[in-house]
């Protein structure tokens, strides 16, 4: 305590003080030695002294020290604990007690219960089986099961740490590396060119500045800034301006605003004009370039340039969609490349491009029905005109109109409106609307030129009975030309009647058989077998009377038909032959009952 009544600190080694110049008592392995000024200072103790009155005057020893007179000596190195040099009271590891002394085992053994064992393979000493406390040459560790770097000089090293000293070529604490450009076992074998260090010639572990690869044969990314890259993986420090990735080796999007883009994703922060954000890659719809600022052809939605769109206008498809979908598309819609509709089709359209009306219908929008005289109810789906022709009785490209009346059954041609069959009595012409004259004998005429067939009533004259003829002013020669034309008719009716009268002579002489006898062609008769009747009909320029069916006897025909009549109205098993003297199959009785009849009826029917 100072005069200010403060407390302050004793001495260095002082336990108590009574001024911090006066100790009253010191610490252990410290005495009180006065000084003339009637200070006490705490002085040390001898090595090994705990308890000491003066420096060579020692009462109590350390541990490991034993009191030899006034002073204290250390104990053996294998005595933990001893009173004398020769009388140990503890050994120290790797030690054991034999009376009053501590043993040890021979080099290399170890004391386990009273028996000294083995240590491992490479410790060269140890105090137990796991823990060496000097390892052979060679080896490091614990256990010395470790093997000292290849480059230590005298293959020695630390135990603890396998530091040693290194070997030419070879580096490091432990000398585990070659030196830059060496690899190989012993570290004389040259890296590749750039290659800071190696594993091989082929794997380049570190490049030089601004090389790569395996080899350090490749540049680092042109899409790195100066200041370089990873030499081990070619990662780059920064990117250049538009470039993003690791190694910045790739480009951002081109509608990168500024061209910065993020270096991990290159996702653009912000999108330049007319470019679609997100990614800024394509231009909006109708723009197409480098800086999106070229428009698209008309139909195109998008566009790659102005000769191939990427995605087409409703309604449109192609190359550039310059050409339209079908109309039959429901909801205009198509595939781009091929045209096919990609919904259904609209109401009443078909097909593979609903370019086709469904069956009975037709027009742009197909909702008008094939005329109702379309044979099938089919029509052109573009026209509406009959595609099978019409029912019976019309004509006409679509069907509207009626055959004529006149036309035999009121039948005709679909497409001509020519009369399938002929024209009925007294009419003529190709769709028979033509009346033949009045003038003329049955009102018959002939079909394509409309002269009479019979001839002219009495009074007319020329083709088609049409002009006058007046009573005693026929000129010479008109009347010569009759004369002419009655001579011959008289000549033809007389070798008629001789032809006729020797063909009935040669008959009843041969019996059975008789020749035919040629006929002037005048009326037709067709003769049924399977029926007692005649039928009287019109060949090629005549008309002729036809009985009825239910008629049986001879005499006038009940029945009048004024027809023409080709080949194809023959019936099978009938006979064609000619009037007045009829063919028929001779030698049947058939023949000799209507020669009979018509001889003895004068050949009047």
């Amino acid at each position: 305590m100072n005069n200010k009544k403060l407390c302050e600190n004793c001495s260095a080694n002082c336990l108590t003080c009574s001024s911090n110049r006066n100790c009253t008592e010191c610490n252990a392995g410290f005495y009180l030695k006065p000084f003339d000024n009637g200070e006490n200072i705490c002085h040390p103790c001898a090595e090994g002294c705990s308890v000491c009155s003066f420096k060579d005057e020692c009462y109590q020893c350390d541990k490991e020290y034993f009191r030899n007179g006034g002073l204290c000596r250390k104990c053996p190195k294998n005595c933990k604990i001893c009173k004398s040099e020769n009388e140990c009271l503890k050994c120290n590891d790797g030690y054991h007690q034999n009376g009053t002394l501590c043993l040890e085992c021979p080099r290399g053994f170890y004391w386990l219960k009273s028996v000294c064992l083995p240590c491992l393979e490479n410790c060269a000493s140890c105090t137990m089986h796991y823990e060496c406390t000097e390892c052979k040459p060679g080896y490091f560790g614990r256990t010395c099961t470790q093997r000292c770097s290849p480059g230590c000089i005298g293959n020695a090293c630390e135990q603890k740490i396998a530091k040693c000293s290194c070997q030419d070529n070879f580096i490091g604490e432990s000398c585990n590396s070659c030196s830059p450009g060496k690899f190989g076992p012993t570290c004389n074998q040259d890296c590749p060119k750039r290659c800071w260090t190696c594993d091989s010639y082929e794997n380049c572990t570190v490049c030089a500045d601004r090389y790569v690869g395996n080899r350090c044969d490749q540049n680092c990314s042109s899409g790195c800034s100066e200041t370089g890259c990873n030499p081990i993986n070619g990662f780059c420090d920064k990117c250049k301006s538009s470039y993003y990735g690791h190694r910045c080796e790739m480009k951002c999007p081109r509608g990168c605003l500024n061209d910065v883009c993020d270096r991990e994703t290159g996702v653009c922060h912000q999108c330049k004009p007319l470019f679609n954000w997100p990614k800024c890659i394509t231009c909006m719809d109708g723009y197409w370039g480098n800086d999106c600022r070229s428009d698209c052809p008309d139909s195109c939605r998008s566009c790659l340039s102005t000769t191939e769109c990427t995605k087409c206008k409703v309604g449109h498809h192609g190359q550039i969609c310059e050409k339209k979908c079908s109309y039959g598309c429901l909801l205009d819609s198509c595939d781009q490349d091929t045209g096919i509709c990609s919904e259904n089709c609209k109401v009443n359209f078909t097909g593979t491009y609903c370019n086709r009306c469904i069956s009975g219908m037709y027009g742009t929008n197909c909702s008008v029905s094939c005329p109702e005289n379309c044979y099938g109810g089919m029509c052109d789906t573009r026209d509406g005109i009959c595609l099978l022709g019409c029912i019976p009785k019309f004509h006409g490209p679509r069907c509207a109109l009626v055959c004529s009346s006149n036309c035999v059954k009121k039948l005709c041609d679909w497409s001509t409106g020519k009369c399938n069959f002929g024209c009925n009595v007294g009419f003529y012409g190709e769709d028979c609307r033509n009346s033949c004259s009045d003038n003329c004998r049955n009102i018959t005429c002939e079909r394509e030129t409309g002269s009479c067939v019979n001839g002219c009533l009495e009074g007319f004259e020329g083709d088609s009975c049409l002009q006058g003829r007046e009573n005693g002013r026929s000129s010479g020669t008109t009347k010569l030309a009759y004369i002419v034309i009655l001579s011959f008719s008289v000549g033809v009716l007389v070798m008629y009647a001789v032809v006729t009268t020797i063909l009935l002579v040669r008959k009843r002489k041969n019996g059975k058989r008789r020749p035919k006898v040629p006929l002037r062609l005048r009326d037709a008769v067709e003769y049924s077998q399977g029926r007692t009747t005649c039928r009287i009909i019109e060949d090629s320029e005549h008309v002729y009377a036809e009985p009825a069916e239910e008629q049986t006897k001879e005499g006038t025909p009940m029945n009048i038909l004024q027809d023409q009549v080709s080949q194809e109205d023959v019936k099978p098993n009938s006979h064609l032959y000619i009037h007045p003297i009829y063919s028929v199959f001779q030698n049947t009785p058939e023949y000799e009952d209507i020669d009979n009849k018509i001889l003895s009826s004068g050949s009047n029917f």
